[in-house]
């Protein structure tokens, strides 16, 4: 960046400030334009906006206003506007395609980039005129360059020798300050920017899933609402025939979020030229507790939405008429529903990287910790409600396929840890012997027995044992005394690796039998250290999540 000068007289010299405006457009056929500046790119005003320029602190008073520089270097063709042009930026290439000239070009290299100069001039005290020891008659310029630095630039120099002055310093040091408050400008710009269009993908992304749910409500809730309203009198009349199953048991409370995201999607739509999103999402959070309702029972409600399309004509034909729609691209209508469930991680995604954008002096960054803490309370509820409701479908699963011989199996407290198939080690004919189907509870477990294709009723185990699960310290008393297999309380288990098999690759589980004569061991051979594992730590969720009073 160039600059100029003019001596005025011999107790006050003229420097210069020059500030460059630039712009980019991607085609020929697109306008020049700072907005269209990307990464590699200067700022749209470098260093700094004119009005961010400040008098240095060795001026005495500006001399002029911001002007135009006009380089007579082009001639005929000079931009009337002062525009210089070019196909790029001056980087480390060949520097034939970063020459600038004063008129765009179209063909055969057009130019996508542009800039002029904009330039002011200050009057300086002459610092030599006050200093008799230093014979100095120089005048210097300071330029602001692309990186924010100051330029000083000596043009002419009566005297042999330089002699640093404590005027000289000052200068010198308040270069310095003036170059790092340019530094710290431009970074708090980008840094803005940046933040800027994190706040514009939040507003987009919630625009976005408003109509996902609008098109669920409207397309979805309604019409299958209204086709259940008019089977229910059919079905009244004709108590054999199954009616169609209620909106709410399929598509659970899409209305009611549908209408919270509404307002959200207006409150976010306001705020957007502040910026200040932060205090919308920590004032509707609170609200957005519905999502466990519907992520708890979201695996039902599918199931639930197959089998009526199974079973009923009409509808299947509400569904297709969603599928048809061109924003599926004919995906299934699941990649509508599955939206909720997505919601809330893409939102905490987003709100952590605008909280890391956001400055601390920023109005919204109170407001936006806030939501991201509310936030993550929330994501832990929702997540424990459906790993919850898994468990709870577990038991009730489990005793479907125990076909009641194991009575009372459903409880409230129970819930299933883990549910797996093993084959029983020792044995060389396996093909003919059954699996052995263990059932791992949190206060119980179950070793079933399950033959496969080759099961007498399909879906049912035959039980074999079940045992009670003791406390963590009665399971450390059983694994101390395992050596000594009278030594088992009738509540004690193990249940540990088989420190016996060589491969690593079997369990051991011993027990003692309810009449408290027997003790009973079984091995099981696993296909990896990892399942292993897997069962191990199933084994310590489930001592550490014993009902207290069930």
């Amino acid at each position: 960046m160039e600059s100029s000068h003019t001596s005025t007289s011999s107790d006050s010299k003229t420097n210069v400030v020059d500030v460059y405006e630039n712009e980019r457009r991607y085609s020929v056929f697109d306008d020049f334009d700072s907005n269209k500046l990307g990464f590699g790119d200067p700022e749209p005003w470098d260093p700094a906006p004119l009005e961010a320029i400040e008098l240095p602190a060795d001026a005495q008073e500006w001399k002029s206003n911001w002007k135009i520089v006009f380089d007579d270097n082009f001639g005929e063709n000079d931009d009337p506007e002062g525009w210089q042009y070019a196909v790029t930026w001056p980087r480390s290439i060949s520097t034939l395609l970063c020459q600038w000239h004063g008129q765009c070009c179209a063909l055969p290299a057009p130019d996508f980039v542009r800039r002029r100069c904009w330039r002011r001039s200050y009057l300086v005290h002459n610092a030599a005129s006050k200093v008799p020891t230093a014979s100095v008659s120089s005048t210097e310029s300071f330029a602001v360059h692309e990186n924010g630095q100051i330029r000083a630039s000596c043009a002419t120099s009566n005297s042999d020798t330089d002699i640093e002055s404590p005027v000289r310093e000052e200068e010198r040091r308040a270069a310095q300050l003036i170059s790092q408050r340019a530094k710290n400008w431009l970074q708090d710009r980008k840094r803005e920017r940046m933040r800027l269009a994190v706040v514009n993908e939040v507003i987009d992304t919630e625009i976005e899933y408003s109509r996902w749910l609008m098109i669920a409500h409207q397309l979805l809730f309604l019409p299958w609402l209204a086709l259940y309203d008019t089977q229910k009198a059919e079905v009244d009349r004709r108590e054999d025939e199954e009616g169609i199953l209620p909106p709410s048991t399929v598509f659970g409370n899409i209305p009611t979020l549908c209408a919270l995201h509404d307002q959200i999607k207006e409150a976010l739509c306001r705020e957007k030229e502040s910026g200040c999103v932060g205090k919308v999402w920590a004032s509707f959070l609170p609200y957005c507790k519905e999502y466990c309702i519907y992520v708890s029972g979201y695996a039902q409600r599918c199931e639930a939405l197959n089998h009526s399309c199974e079973t009923h004509t009409e509808a299947k034909q509400v569904v297709d008429e969603v599928v048809k729609l061109p924003d599926l691209a004919g995906l299934p209508v699941s990649a509508v529903t599955i939206k909720p469930v997505q919601r809330l991680p893409l939102l905490r995604l987003l709100l952590d990287r605008l909280l890391k954008l956001t400055k601390p002096s920023h109005p919204d960054f109170r407001e936006l910790k806030d939501a991201m803490q509310q936030l993550e309370v929330l994501l832990e509820r929702v997540n424990g409600t459906s790993k919850d409701s898994q468990a709870m479908r577990g038991v009730i699963t489990a005793s479907a396929d125990l076909a009641g011989t194991v009575p009372g199996l459903v409880r409230p407290h129970r819930r299933l840890i883990k549910r797996g198939s093993l084959q029983q080690a020792g044995l060389f004919v396996t093909w003919v012997q059954p699996d052995v189907e263990l059932l791992l509870f949190n206060d119980m477990l179950i070793i079933a027995q399950s033959w496969g294709s080759f099961r007498v009723a399909q879906g049912v185990l035959q039980p074999i044992a079940i045992v009670r699960l003791g406390t963590p310290e009665d399971s450390d008393r059983a694994v101390q005394s395992s050596a000594v297999p009278e030594a088992l309380d009738p509540h004690s288990v193990i249940f540990q690796a088989d420190t016996r098999d060589s491969k690593g690759l079997s369990l051991q589980i011993r027990w003692r039998e309810a009449n408290g004569n027997q003790v009973s061991d079984l091995i099981l051979e696993c296909n990896s250290k990892e399942e292993i594992h897997d069962w191990l730590m199933a084994w310590n969720i489930a001592l550490s999540k014993q009902p207290k009073n069930a």
